[in-house]
């Protein structure tokens, strides 16, 4: 009789624990739910929105640089993986901006000239007080455009290894900020024609970064060793 009842308490025991063990996971479930949710909203509210005025400066800007230190990278380099990267930036970019100014210019949209980042631009700058290039459609972005004329000087001022490195890693830093540009702006802009293009040309940006991180494996496996003290 006594065993009967300990069985009974038992089963009882197990069937509370079960029923307990179903509340628990139903809970976890509602939470995970809950904060999946939560993490969908905080990544949309995190993706800022851009405007077609913005979007177009940027893009035209980033774009120049690109075709402008590829065509420095053709005459300076020569290594195989940084002149194969710097034919494909030349090409992409000028074909990306040239679609994109016939959109800018249908939209009555302002953009950078298109010879921003030459030499002249440039090449007489004092890096130690530097003012950058005052083009009218950057004004609101003096930072920016002065640190990448700043660049494009001092890879200008380099040569071998050295610029083969100092190019990959300048290529590397582009291409990240490339694409969170064309992915918030595929995701934000209003204006369907630009949309679409940041759409369109995103997964080449992708294929760019993905390219500019192989160089720079390649750049740094193929620099010569320091030489050895004695």
């Amino acid at each position: 009789m006594l065993w009967a009842n300990i069985q009974r308490l038992i089963k009882k025991g197990d069937q509370i624990m079960k029923m307990t063990m179903r509340t628990v996971l139903l809970g976890m479930s509602v939470m995970s739910i809950s904060a999946l949710a939560d993490d969908s909203t905080s990544t949309n509210q995190m993706m800022t929105s851009i405007s077609s005025q913005d979007f177009v400066t940027e893009a035209v800007w980033a774009g120049e640089k690109e075709v402008e230190m590829g065509q420095m990278a053709l005459g300076k380099s020569q290594d195989a993986s940084v002149t194969n990267f710097a034919a494909r930036m030349v090409r992409d970019h000028t074909r990306a901006n040239e679609r994109l100014i016939r959109i800018a210019d249908q939209e009555s949209l302002s953009y950078p000239a298109t010879n921003s980042f030459a030499p002249e631009n440039w090449a007489g700058l004092n890096t130690d007080d530097f003012k950058g290039m005052q083009a009218a459609a950057l004004m609101q972005n003096n930072t920016g455009t002065n640190a990448d004329l700043k660049m494009a000087k001092y890879l200008d001022s380099l040569s071998g290894a050295s610029f083969d490195q100092a190019y990959a890693a300048c290529a590397v830093q582009d291409h990240t900020n490339a694409v969170e540009l064309f992915s918030g702006a595929s995701q934000t802009l209003q204006d369907k024609q630009l949309k679409r293009f940041a759409t369109r040309v995103l997964p080449t940006l992708k294929d760019h970064y993905q390219m500019a991180v192989d160089m720079q494996n390649e750049v740094s496996t193929n620099a010569p060793a320091a030489p050895m003290s004695r």
